[in-house]
């Protein structure tokens, strides 16, 4: 079994507490009036995550407000085995 985790954290605004699992919805916006000066569609968590699920992973978030947030991608696989290499057909042209 093979595990990768990969954290990713910023000192941004951080996220109350109450938003911090609806942000993963489909066009959520913590601030839909953009009083806090970020922008979005509020589609790049959601699509994130749908992308994460798909490959059997989670996503997670963690964060304070005023402090910032720490993103967790966090998935397990089984290795791949290499496909055993095929011998060459020789390709002959007509006279």
């Amino acid at each position: 079994m093979t595990s990768l985790r990969v954290s990713i954290s910023d000192k941004g605004l951080g996220i109350p507490h109450g938003e911090q699992q609806r942000i993963f919805g489909k066009f959520y916006r913590v601030d839909p009036q953009l009083s806090r000066g970020v922008g979005g569609t509020g589609l790049g968590l959601y699509i994130c995550r749908e992308l994460v699920r798909r490959m059997d992973g989670r996503m997670t978030v963690s964060s304070k407000e005023g402090e910032g947030s720490t993103f967790v991608v966090s998935s397990r696989s089984q290795p791949r085995r290499r496909p055993e290499p095929r011998a060459l057909r020789s390709c002959s042209t007509p006279d």
